[in-house]
């Protein structure tokens, strides 16, 4: 009987086992579809989100609609990209709102975004028109004087500021709390003199998007049209990685300190990767929409804009380039004009053999605007030595140069896909033009801290002529100088 029992018992716990190991074999097939669900959600949920269309963004008493890409068009004649069923126009300072609009009635023309500081309206017409007819229709706008200055919408195009293709994590044991580029450019020198500045400066960030929930950062308010996802749905730390080497927390326990301390900055972001039409294309509307709600609805004095896709439309015989430059000019002025002052530092290009001035930005030639873009190269470090980034591009356009790093040895935070795919704070390192922009961006805003009646120009002056920190291979530009700028500033103010 005992064996009996006993044969019977393990039978039992046999068969419970192999209950137990079904259970869990679904459990873990159950998990597994999930997961790969997830994966494919976020993938096709980031591509529909570009493929949607019409998404209107309204911000203050501003607003813009994302056109639909079934209305990007070529030109035959000028091979000019643009959108075949909108234009843009500046509506004139002493035409009242209701004539305007009556205007736009009576010719069909409906507006689906305004950039209210400066009277620039974003209007869609019935039908399709060839680049050719949206010009006539922009000049007839002007010469009924309906609009002091028209024209079609045209695109521009969006790629990497950064030369690394994959970023690895870096572990916290790994990071320093001081960053060498931060060490290299005197920036302890620079918080030492503005210490006890109560007041604090907006800044801004233009880049691909950013990982708001990062504990190292801390934003004002969740940036402008925000998205992690690039154009094949993976998650992207571009605009992360940069806000960070701008403006990471200053806090020990947390990993690396920004460029400007916690207490006196309002950090603001806009990101292109929402505004984007198609896989790497944004419309003009767009890119204003981003310069507008920072510059004129949160005031950034400051603007880092990190990427160098405008370096894409000027090589290669790209006439959106050419068509960008006066539209950039334009609508630059139309800020000053304004009030609203700035300094734009953009990343120089990652590309040695093209020159910095091909980038529409560098491009402007109106001295008002071109006295306010600040065109960052890249500064490298290795065994105590510094000497300019072998990628960065050359050409008299390039106003100095900041730490931009080789071998991904610029560390800053990141945003990385966990489990399920869900995005977690990271800390990655990277390299190129983009990782130096926010170098020379904290630098001008602590400059403007101690000096606040400087204006833009005056800015940009102080940095390029306290840049003197020397570099082995280059005898033109050199690298920043925090300490030397913001002390220049607060004697010029004292004097």
């Amino acid at each position: 009987k005992k064996g009996f029992a006993y044969r019977q018992e393990a039978a039992m716990n046999e068969k419970y086992k192999m209950r137990l190991g079904k259970f869990l074999i679904l459990i873990l097939a159950a998990a597994g579809i999930l997961w790969i669900s997830m994966f494919f959600l976020r993938q096709y949920t980031a591509r529909e989100s570009v493929a949607s269309g019409s998404a209107r963004i309204v911000y203050g008493t501003s607003s813009y609609t994302r056109p639909d890409k079934s209305h990007l068009a070529t030109d035959r004649e000028t091979n000019i990209e643009y959108i075949d069923n909108e234009l843009l126009a500046w509506k004139r300072d002493d035409m009242p709102e209701n004539e305007f609009k009556a205007y736009l009635e009576e010719h069909h023309m409906e507006i689906v975004g305004k950039m209210s500081s400066i009277s620039l309206y974003q209007l869609r017409l019935e039908g399709t028109y060839s680049y050719e007819r949206l010009m006539e229709l922009a000049a007839q706008m002007t010469e009924q004087k309906a609009a002091k200055s028209a024209g079609p919408n045209i695109t521009c195009g969006i790629v990497s500021g950064s030369r690394s293709e994959e970023t690895g994590s870096v572990g916290t044991e790994a990071l320093e709390w001081l960053p060498w580029g931060l060490q290299a450019v005197e920036m302890e020198g620079a918080w030492s003199l503005t210490k006890g500045i109560e007041k604090k400066i907006n800044v801004g960030v233009l880049d691909t998007g950013f990982f708001t929930e990062h504990e190292d950062l801390v934003f004002a308010e969740t940036p402008l049209a925000n998205s992690l996802y690039d154009e094949d749905g993976k998650i992207e730390s571009h605009g992360t990685h940069v806000a960070g080497i701008l403006a990471a927390s200053s806090d020990p326990d947390k990993g690396i300190c920004g460029a400007i301390p916690l207490d006196q900055r309002n950090l603001y972001g806009a990101s292109v990767f929402g505004m984007r039409i198609d896989r790497d294309r944004v419309d003009f509307m767009g890119l204003g929409t981003a310069l507008n709600y920072l510059i004129a609805q949160k005031n950034c004095s400051l603007i880092c804009f990190g990427k160098e896709e405008m370096i894409k439309e000027m090589n290669g015989e790209n006439p959106n380039g050419e068509a960008l430059v006066p539209r950039l000019e334009e609508l630059l002025e139309g800020f000053l004009e304004k009030g609203c002052d700035f300094v734009i530092c953009k990343a120089a290009g990652n590309q040695k053999e093209v020159d910095a001035s091909w980038d529409p930005f560098a491009a402007i030639e109106s001295p008002r605007v071109r006295e306010r873009i600040l065109v960052t190269g890249a500064a490298a470090g290795e065994d105590g030595r510094l000497f300019l980034a072998d990628y960065s591009s050359p050409g008299q356009r390039v106003d100095l140069a900041a730490p931009g790093g080789i071998e991904d040895d610029i560390i800053s935070t990141g945003v990385q896909p966990g489990f399920f795919q869900i995005p977690q704070s990271g800390f990655v390192g990277m390299s190129g033009t983009s990782m130096a922009a926010p170098y020379v961006s904290g630098a001008a805003a602590l400059v403007w801290l101690a000096d606040p009646e400087l204006t833009g120009a005056q800015v940009k002056e102080i940095l390029c002529d306290t840049a003197d920190i020397p570099l082995e291979n280059c005898s033109g530009r050199k690298l920043l100088d925090a300490a030397k700028a913001v002390e220049t500033a607060i004697n010029e103010k004292n004097k």
